[in-house]
């Protein structure tokens, strides 16, 4: 699994699991315990996502992910306690985004797919004999755009 950092530059930490202090702007995704896994019913332990938005005074919170160990996953803070969590796995196709506020899921886009969904402008000096682009071809901040739009 990777991370980024990329909007309002919210810095993220894999698997640390036992810190709750975090500074303002800061996350961390790790495993939910197995306590945890089995009293929510699961046969793997899901990610978690603890984090401090960078708003004066904010409060930690903590929110289970619907991504995967092996996805790529970026974090973006919004506004005001909100956050969106990006998951894209190029192996299976697949790409989507969560949005929290106040650890509270609010809207999530799941798309198994992309290339049918996501329109990609072809480049004007493309020829017949190209490949099309691909949602692959786009940069995270592009794809996240593109799948904000999905959540609102």
């Amino acid at each position: 699994m990777t991370a980024t950092s990329t909007i309002a530059e919210m810095e993220m930490y894999l698997r640390f699991k036992d810190e709750p202090n975090l500074d303002p702007g800061e996350a961390r995704i790790f495993d939910e315990s197995w306590e945890e896994m089995i009293a929510a019913g699961r046969y793997n332990a899901a990610l978690k996502i603890r984090y401090r938005t960078h708003e004066e005074d904010a409060e930690l919170f903590e929110a289970v992910l619907s991504s995967g160990h092996r996805d790529n996953i970026s974090v973006y803070e919004l506004d005001a306690g909100n956050i969106a969590v990006m998951s894209v796995n190029d192996r299976f196709g697949y790409c989507g985004m969560e949005t929290f506020l106040d650890g509270k899921e609010q809207h999530s886009v799941f798309m198994q797919n992309p290339d049918e969904e996501i329109e990609v402008d072809q480049p004007h000096d493309a020829d017949e004999d190209d490949e099309p682009n691909r949602w692959t071809d786009l940069s995270d901040n592009e794809l996240a755009a593109i799948l904000m739009e999905y959540c609102y």
